[in-house]
């Protein structure tokens, strides 16, 4: 994790086809970021975005990482998904920098 940015609240679940859902809250200088990610059986069905608390209290997307890039080093079964959710928070925390990085907040 980048200075600068600081992890609030995690929050794991399921989707409704019991695969890993995870949202985490950030500070990233003054902003408040989301990562909302949610692996499923299928990536149309997945996604991994950053948003960010508008002054309006709505959230816009900054940044998005495609299934296509986390659905197959996942899995919901089988001896990969022991793995998934560290893989996932892993994720998150890769796209809070990314957001931090659009955000121009200082990293120091």
């Amino acid at each position: 994790m980048t200075a600068g940015i600081t992890q609030i609240e995690t929050t794991i679940g399921r989707t409704t086809n019991d695969g890993p859902s995870i949202t985490r809250i950030y500070h990233v200088a003054q902003h408040t970021v989301r990562v909302r990610i949610a692996r499923d059986f299928y990536p149309t069905q997945s996604h991994a975005l950053a948003e960010v608390l508008t002054p309006q209290l709505t959230w816009t997307v900054l940044c998005e990482q495609p299934p296509q890039h986390f659905f197959d080093q996942t899995a919901l079964n089988g001896p990969k998904a022991a793995t998934t959710e560290e893989l996932l928070l892993n994720l998150a925390d890769e796209l809070a920098n990314r957001a931090a990085r659009i955000l121009r907040a200082p990293t120091e």
